[in-house]
């Protein structure tokens, strides 16, 4: 969520559908807007596949494109993203109604109900999600003004 609004706030845009199919990224050689985005989307789904052999093969074409400093950096932030989820699951910590709304959409896009920390939230019920879905659209809108004026 929060890649989503710093992206439309400084109107470089995002697209989520890459976050959870590495296939969806251009092919190589074509423009991409993100660097080495094939490699690093290939090694984050070999980070959450388990697969040591498909990890290490991920990291090898990271490290040849990239270099070692981006592949450490794109470990680092693995790192430290599973530590932040893995301490907010044990704890049991539920998505607030604002960011229930505000995140609907991509939630509803990546498909996040089926994972068990979703159990943690109360959902917002079927007949409200369009109006979560447009504050969501929303929420970006108005921060962007108010950074714009501020």
């Amino acid at each position: 969520m929060a890649f989503r609004v710093a992206a439309n706030m400084n109107d470089t845009g995002a697209d989520v559908s890459l976050l959870d199919h590495a296939e969806s990224a251009p092919p190589p050689g074509e423009e991409q807007e993100v660097a080495y985005a094939v490699e690093l989307a290939s090694f984050a789904e070999a980070l959450a596949s388990g697969d040591s052999a498909e990890l290490a093969a991920a990291r090898a074409d990271l490290d040849a494109v990239a270099g070692r400093a981006v592949s450490a950096d794109a470990a680092a932030i693995a790192a430290n993203f599973q530590c932040m989820t893995r301490v907010a699951d044990a704890t049991g910590i539920p998505l607030d109604t604002p960011m229930m709304a505000a995140s609907q959409s991509v939630r509803d896009k990546l498909d996040f109900h089926h994972y068990a920390s979703a159990r943690n939230s109360k959902e917002i019920p079927k007949p409200l999600r369009p109006v979560a879905r447009l504050l969501g659209k929303l929420i970006p809108a108005i921060l962007k003004r108010v950074r714009l004026k501020l």
